[in-house]
């Protein structure tokens, strides 16, 4: 249950974050400019949801029912957890693609870069 809820929760984020990078003006060209307004943008709104479901979830350990006591503890660190991953890992990780998008390179072999003109072979 709880994969599935950080699952959830993690990739609304990562939409939000990314559609925010998106949608940046044209003329906003360096990577780091785009995604500090995206986040911005979307920082506080992210982080208000994110505290709200952790915080909903530390208030479902007042059962009485052990499991479900530990399920809401797990899933709370968890979302908490989460949150920092998002913050340390998302971002730069969003900020090497645009940068590998910028360069003309590829997605999967990131090593090689794309040629706009086929060149003739040599004879």
């Amino acid at each position: 249950m709880v994969p599935i809820i950080l699952f959830a929760v993690g990739l609304d984020s990562v939409f939000i974050i990314s559609d925010a990078e998106a949608n940046q003006p044209s003329y906003l060209q360096d990577v780091e400019i785009r995604l500090a307004k995206a986040f911005e943008e979307t920082g506080s709104s992210i982080l208000i949801s994110t505290s709200c479901e952790a915080i909903a979830f530390f208030i479902g350990m007042i059962t009485a029912v052990p499991a479900l006591k530990n399920l809401c503890f797990v899933a709370g660190m968890s979302i908490i957890f989460n949150y920092f991953l998002l913050l340390t890992v998302l971002i730069p990780v969003l900020a090497f693609d645009n940068k590998r998008i910028k360069s003309g390179r590829r997605d999967l072999i990131c090593c090689f870069t794309k040629q706009d003109k086929i060149k003739p072979p040599r004879k």
